[in-house]
């Protein structure tokens, strides 16, 4: 029996779940807002941007494999000025780390990556690929992050 086609829809559509479910965040979205855009009241914020879609193709005749690069754009605001606006931002970076580590539930053996759920066999791999861009509050009350996320899927 062949597999389901994942689509790209659905793929964005599963990683977008993992990030609507962090703590602490009062607004999320795909369609990326610049953190001028979003109000002190709506933040931490969440926002999903698509990147670059990459086949990485293999000479044995086998369907490719997708890299598929994403960002998400994390803002906090506090108007504490005795307070880091970091310390806002900090715990849903540590809860997206957590959100995307592998099951270690299965049987000895079994592959430990994440595989976004329900499209266990379709993605192989999905996890924080590079540096997480910071501004350390230097914007004032504002902070940003920039995470870097890879998923590889078949």
């Amino acid at each position: 029996m062949s597999q389901p086609t994942l689509t790209r829809e659905g793929l964005a559509a599963a990683l977008f779940s993992l990030v609507q479910a962090l703590p602490g965040l009062q607004t999320s979205s795909r369609r990326l807002l610049h953190w001028s855009e979003v109000a002190p009241a709506s933040q931490p914020a969440a926002f999903l941007a698509e990147g670059n879609q990459t086949p990485l193709q293999d000479a044995s005749g086998l369907p490719s494999v997708w890299r598929y690069d994403y960002k998400i754009y994390l803002y906090a605001y506090n108007g504490d000025q005795t307070c880091s606006p970091s310390t806002l931002l900090n715990p849903i970076v540590d809860a997206l780390e957590i959100a995307l580590k592998p099951s270690i539930s299965g049987p000895p053996g079994a592959s430990r990556k994440q595989v976004l759920g329900d499209l266990t066999g379709r993605v192989q791999h999905a996890w924080i690929s590079g540096a997480i861009e910071t501004d350390e509050g230097v914007l004032g009350p504002q902070a940003i992050a920039i995470i870097p996320i890879e998923i590889e899927f078949v």
